[in-house]
């Protein structure tokens, strides 16, 4: 090494630089200690600061998508449309159409947790209780609490062969009267549940029989 290259050394930006290219080369550190001329805890201390240095820049990256994507969300929230959004912040309309599929899709797990939270639940009478033949017994719960049309319909067919139905439904029209009504119960959606009450309602305030 010429001693005008020995001396550009001196600079640790271009010393650390040359270490990059022979370790990527695939020198071992003794090899590019030598071909440098520096030492080997010289070595391990430059690729110890060139760690450190990515993982910084590594977390600006990660704070500036984050930055990014807030402001997206907000963006949305507003009620701006991806075009403008996308000018806003910067970025592509597709970026902003899968920030706004994540949002939905975080505000549809929101809506499924307080649906779950809220509904009723058959009181615990032991064994030989009604809701041990439920046929929803041991499957997933989440499909009776889906938004989607299709998942509820496959719900709804489970419930229509389950011997129980008529006690799950009665349950659920009992602890919903005047709150929130929340999955599908008996076979029927919140909106089918809230419309028989209704006509329950009606036909009472008639003196109708039940």
């Amino acid at each position: 090494m010429t001693r005008a290259r020995t001396a550009s050394l001196t600079d640790p930006r271009e010393r650390r630089a040359q270490l990059v290219l022979r370790l990527t080369a695939g020198r071992t550190h003794r090899q590019a200690a030598a071909d440098l001329g520096i030492s080997p805890s010289t070595v391990w201390r430059d690729l110890k600061h060139l760690r450190k240095a990515e993982a910084d820049r590594a977390a600006q990256r990660a704070a500036s998508r984050a930055g990014r994507r807030a402001e997206i969300h907000r963006l949305l929230a507003a009620g701006q449309d991806r075009r403008a959004v996308a000018a806003a912040v910067g970025v592509s309309t597709e970026t902003v159409r899968r920030e706004q599929q994540l949002l939905l899709q975080r505000h549809a797990a929101a809506r499924l947790a307080r649906g779950r939270a809220a509904a009723p639940r058959p009181p615990d009478s032991g064994r030989g209780h009604w809701s041990e033949r439920a046929a929803c017994r041991g499957r997933d719960l989440d499909v009776w609490f889906s938004e989607a049309g299709a998942v509820r319909a496959t719900a709804a067919a489970v419930c229509r062969g389950c011997p129980v139905r008529d006690a799950c439904l009665d349950l659920a029209m009992k602890a919903e009267a005047g709150g929130h009504r929340y999955g599908i119960y008996g076979g029927l959606t919140p909106a089918q549940r809230k419309a028989l009450a209704r006509r329950s309602a009606e036909a009472s305030a008639r003196g109708d029989p039940s």
